[in-house]
Parts: C-alpha cells; sequence; structure tokens
C-alpha cells in the first residue's frame, strides 16, 4: 500500500469523532497485515461463539484464549494473500483500526519489525490544529496530553 492509498478524506478529529461512533467505515487494508503480527490476539468466548470452530486458538500463559501465532510472529490465519478466516476472524480483529492510532498522533508497534501505517488526513475545516500546542513528542511519537483551550475534543 503506498502513501497515496493511506489517506483519509476528512481531519483527524473528525475521523475520531466518526471512528468514536462506529461511522468510521471499512479500513481499506489492501497488502498490509501489520496487526496480524501482534502477540496474543484474544478470541472472546462470548463475543466469538460461532466463529470459535474456525479459528486455531491456544491458551496463553494468563489462561487467557488466543490466536496461534507462526514462528514468525504472524496470526497462524494470514495466508499470501491476507486473512484465511476473514469472514469468521474474532471481534478484536473485526474492530480493530489502524487509522485510529495516526489520528491521535501515535505509532502502533504491533511486532519486533511491525507497526501501523502513517495516514494523511485532510486539513481541519478553519485551518486550526486539534492537536495544536497540545501535542508533545515524546522521542519520535507524538503524544497527545489534551485539546487546546477552548476547542472541543
Amino acid at each position: 500500500m503506498d502513501n497515496a492509498e493511506r489517506s483519509v478524506n476528512c481531519s483527524a478529529p473528525d475521523f475520531l469523532a466518526a471512528w468514536w461512533r462506529g461511522d468510521a467505515g471499512p479500513v481499506p487494508c489492501g497488502e498490509c497485515s501489520a496487526c496480524c503480527y501482534y502477540a496474543g490476539i484474544p478470541a472472546d468466548k462470548k463475543r466469538d461463539r460461532r466463529h470459535l470452530p474456525y479459528l486455531l486458538t491456544e491458551r496463553d500463559r494468563d489462561g487467557e484464549l488466543v490466536l496461534q501465532q507462526r514462528a514468525d510472529g504472524a496470526c497462524a490465519h494470514l495466508g499470501e494473500h491476507g486473512c484465511t478466516v476473514y469472514e469468521h476472524r474474532p471481534a478484536v480483529c473485526r474492530n480493530f483500526d489502524c487509522r485510529a492510532f495516526a489520528a491521535m498522533g501515535l505509532v502502533e508497534h504491533c511486532g519486533p519489525n511491525q507497526r501501523t501505517p502513517d495516514w494523511e488526513f485532510a486539513a481541519r475545516e478553519g485551518g486550526g490544529s486539534w492537536f495544536g500546542p497540545a501535542a508533545r513528542t515524546l522521542g519520535e511519537v507524538p503524544l497527545v496530553l489534551g485539546a487546546p483551550a477552548g476547542q472541543d475534543r
């Protein structure tokens, strides 16, 4: 997925508002599979009950039900062309949206050599930045401390 495909046609704050309401739409993953490298991807017995027969699961050290991982750290269901159980993927996979990390100015490391992609957001109407002076940087990772005074979050 190249950078041209990693763009969102609204501002970061508008995207986050839509995401929070559940209206952000599907994530255009393309060739990206970074989130498939998280360790211990949970499978919820209640929420994923009808999907469990299709999932390769195991118990982690804490006894939690998680998706099995390959030797390279990827989910056991990651195939050459993406998720091999896409229609039966667990709720945590259905709800994951890497755009939210970018909209908050965060870089999420999913595995030792995997991180969520960078996303470009449209400029905010009116020109103001939601992050403005409230955004601080911790190393290379922006850390959002809050909205500037007088601006809604």
